[in-house]
């Protein structure tokens, strides 16, 4: 729900918990349920509205995504281009 705070879309948040975007859906449409809510903004409102989520804890989370904005989140970026040195070594055969 922090991340969903946050402004994190539902596959960013899923990347930084590790689980796969589908799983991540499924909890926050659990927690949609339950807090008789329609939207992930709506489900923070109520959360706070509740005490499930204190405010500071936002301001906290919200510090600490301006903090790491620069950090790639990709789980598995794209490998490394080789230069044209790399790509042109001849063989040596020893």
């Amino acid at each position: 729900m922090l991340l969903i705070a946050d402004g994190k879309t539902y596959k960013e948040a899923a990347m930084v918990l590790g689980v796969a975007h589908c799983t991540f859906a499924d909890r926050i449409s659990n927690v949609l349920y339950k807090l008789k809510v329609a939207r992930g903004p709506q489900a923070v409102a109520e959360a706070i509205r509740r005490g499930i989520i204190a405010p500071m804890m936002i301001a906290l989370v919200t510090l600490s995504g301006a903090l790491a904005h620069d950090v790639d989140m990709r789980r598995n970026p794209r490998p490394r281009a080789r230069s044209k040195w790399e790509q042109h070594q001849p063989l040596t055969i020893v």
